[in-house]
């Protein structure tokens, strides 16, 4: 059942431009105030907590290039780390990856500059500062919202 969605996918997938980024956001099935009373998915779905608060459901977690094609999606349960996920569903890609403050790991930077691909992150405020490439910083601020557009519109037509 799930073979024509993997096919699917693997058509969809845009191209490979050596520039990524990564986020993710909840999947929410039902309102804060009743998830006990939940029967939709009670199985498998989790709570979990973003950054707006907790939630019951699942986590979207995606990767776009520069031009805004999905490179990579994964749909987890609720209580999944993002940075879990993200050396799940970077594998095949290499170049720079821009991310936000939920990717910041030393463990994480390593794995995924061995597999060919730099991570790039917010600082937090206890952390040292380091000097970018301009290019690299122009890249950085600007398309995050990119992704977000993305986000917000597969919300808009799942809600439809």
């Amino acid at each position: 059942m799930l073979l024509p969605l993997v096919v699917l996918m693997h058509y969809l997938k845009g191209e490979e431009t050596g520039i990524y980024y990564i986020d993710s956001t909840k999947l929410a099935i039902c309102h804060n105030t009743r998830p006990s009373s939940n029967r939709v998915f009670n199985k498998i779905s989790k709570i979990g907590k973003s950054s707006y608060g907790w939630f019951l459901g699942f986590k979207l977690h995606l990767i776009i290039n520069n031009k805004g094609e999905i490179m990579s999606v994964k749909i987890t349960k609720g209580n999944k780390s993002d940075l879990s996920m993200a050396s799940v569903i970077s594998k095949g890609l290499s170049g720079k990856l821009f991310g936000d403050k939920a990717y910041i790991s030393k463990k994480l930077f390593h794995q995924l500059l061995s597999n060919g691909l730099r991570l790039f992150t917010n600082l937090r405020k206890d952390m040292k500062t380091y000097l970018l490439h301009i290019e690299d910083k122009r890249l950085f601020n600007r398309p995050l919202s990119k992704l977000v557009k993305v986000v917000q519109n597969y919300k808009c037509q799942r809600s439809n």
